[in-house]
């Protein structure tokens, strides 16, 4: 999946809105919101329809959708595939956060312009953050 998006002159989150930006520990009798992700085992599952766990263990289907209390687990195709890239689509650096703080400009994981990219070879839990040095600049996210 490849998600475009623009980052401005001041810390941007920009693993939030789409894509598997964080997948949380699956827990029992736990509320989760509709596009809440988990990860069990290398495997990554959507509630594809909210509401509590039941008091049983986390899903383990490899396809498809089952219910577990009133929520609905889907599993993600493919979610054994765990990379996750971050490309400078602009002419301008970008800084990245990679520890849950916002990024700051010549600190952190710097993508050079015009195709500098970030790797992380594993599925990344929690969030990253984007500065750029100057506004509209873009990055594309690629998740497999």
């Amino acid at each position: 999946m490849s998600l475009k998006f623009s980052v401005l002159d001041t810390s941007v989150l920009i693993s939030g809105a789409r894509g598997i930006k964080s997948a949380a520990a699956y827990a029992a009798l736990t509320a989760f919101a509709q596009g809440d992700y988990i990860l069990v085992e290398k495997r990554v599952y959507f509630a594809a329809i909210a509401g509590t766990t039941a008091d049983t263990t986390a899903p383990t289907h490899a396809d498809g959708d089952v219910v577990d209390g009133t929520v609905t687990w889907r599993r993600v195709p493919r979610g054994d595939r765990q990379t996750f890239q971050v490309v400078n689509d602009s002419a301008d650096l970008i800084y990245l956060s990679s520890d849950g703080q916002p990024a700051v400009l010549n600190e952190g994981n710097r993508l050079n312009a015009n195709g500098g990219a970030w790797n992380m070879p594993n599925l990344h839990n929690g969030e990253i953050f984007a500065i750029a040095v100057t506004t509209a600049s873009n990055l594309t996210i690629d998740e497999r």
